[in-house]
């Protein structure tokens, strides 16, 4: 960072198990000392023990969800009886993680069409998107991080490395607790002004650099989105507010968390303003 500050990220062992998105961060100037850092410093307390799943069931069903829903589109070939058959993706295999479906075709049957007129085939209006299969190279048992009601916990988890041919390895992470022992997935209600539950804080801490004027916010997204902080000012305080735009609109997405860092600038010195999350209207901390 900024040419000579160095960054060191941390992935901490857990009850003996590796863990993934519970890292600490720290920055570290060339004379050694540390000038800032973020991520989970506690000590983490044992929660409940849940039957967990193995890695090729984990890997089985992380292949069928990336399947998702097959292709969608507007109307479609009316005909009783399709002379052509759909072409999905094929069927994955283990140790691969295969993209979205494969758009298909159907073919209308030539009954009623004029003599001699041929009836062109009828194209389904789906995502163009070639399927890509990515090969998984190894597999470990661990602990990755989750949010649950609002609160961040280490959950049993298989960690996946997929190592594309032209890319660099990553990881997937499936958790391991066996289905039934989930809850379903709450929807999230439309922001109201009426009574109920505050959201929780989205920005973790912030640092001001540059005499107040520069602010670097520290907060948790994910992999198939884009980020940007805005600041809205007033003499009193100073409210951030996270701007979240998917790279990939409708597409599935790995349920997977990274920290993110964005740098904001301030009209005016920040001063002695509170930080806000504008979200939840709560202090934000300063690193």
């Amino acid at each position: 960072m900024n040419g000579s500050v160095r960054v060191v990220n941390a992935e901490p062992v857990v009850g003996g198990l590796p863990t993934y998105g519970w890292s600490t961060g720290l920055h570290v100037e060339p004379d050694g000392r540390i000038s800032g850092g973020s991520g989970m410093l506690k000590e983490p307390s044992e929660g409940a023990a849940y039957p967990v799943v193995g890695a090729a069931k984990a890997l089985a069903e992380l292949n069928e969800d990336s399947k998702g829903t097959g292709p969608i589109g507007i109307g479609g070939c009316a005909t009783p009886v399709p002379n052509g058959e759909a072409t999905g993706a094929g069927k994955p295999g283990a140790g691969e993680v295969p993209g979205a479906g494969k758009p298909g075709t159907e073919e209308v049957p030539g009954a009623g069409k004029p003599t001699g007129e041929e009836v062109p085939p009828c194209h389904a209006i789906v995502d163009p998107a070639v399927p890509v299969e990515v090969p998984v190279t190894g597999a470990v048992f661990g602990l990755a991080a989750q949010d649950v009601s609002g609160e961040r916990l280490l959950v049993p988890a298989w960690l996946f490395t997929a190592d594309p041919a032209d890319a660099a390895p990553y990881t997937v992470v499936r958790t391991a607790v066996e289905d039934r022992y989930l809850a379903p997935p709450a929807s999230t209600p439309p922001p109201s002004s009426g009574e109920g539950t505050a959201p929780a804080r989205q920005i973790q801490s912030y640092e001001a650099g540059d005499g107040g004027r520069k602010l670097t916010v520290a907060f948790w997204g994910g992999v198939c989105s884009t980020y940007e902080v805005t600041a809205e000012e007033t003499p009193e305080r100073v409210a951030l507010r996270i701007e979240e735009t998917p790279t990939e609109p409708g597409r599935m997405c790995v349920a997977m968390a990274v920290e993110v860092v964005k740098t904001v600038d301030l009209d005016a010195p920040l001063g002695s303003r509170p930080v806000v999350d504008a979200a939840s209207g709560e202090t934000v901390p300063r690193r």
